[in-house]
């Protein structure tokens, strides 16, 4: 009777012991997996905002001789190949400006300042064959 106490007692502290590996085991999965999302959220939402937000058709340097006259930069994006990039008074509204050069019926503008830096996307409602960062935004 007592060794049978003792085998019941082994055989649970043998089973608490596999539970316990196995919750482990799943905890440290689960960590990963959240990681592993958490990395690739933050990925993704670097991608996104560095591509929107710098581009090399709207260099550093021309916005700073903008600045040097007390002006903005303003970029309009209207292709792989052709980019208007000029000064805009501060109170000049980018959206407006650069609605003359992207203005149809098959195409929308899409603009985001930061700072002396304005830079507007022209896109294609179908979102297609467009520069950059245009996909979904029709």
């Amino acid at each position: 009777s007592k060794q049978s106490v003792e085998a019941i007692e082994g055989s649970a502290q043998a089973s608490a012991k596999r539970l316990a590996n196995t919750i482990t085991t799943s905890l440290s999965d689960f960590t990963d997996m959240v990681q592993m999302w958490i990395s690739f959220v933050l990925l993704l939402t670097f991608a996104y905002g560095h591509i929107f937000k710098y581009h090399p058709r709207c260099p550093e340097a021309a916005e700073r001789d903008c600045v040097l006259l007390n002006e903005k930069l303003g970029c309009l994006i209207r292709g792989p190949h052709e980019t208007v990039r000029l000064c805009l008074q501060w109170k000049q509204n980018c959206t407006v400006y650069f609605e003359r050069y992207c203005s149809s019926v098959t195409r929308n503008l899409y603009c985001h300042q930061r700072g002396p830096l304005c830079v507007c996307l022209c896109c294609r409602k179908s979102g297609e064959n467009n520069p950059i960062a245009c996909k979904g935004r029709s």
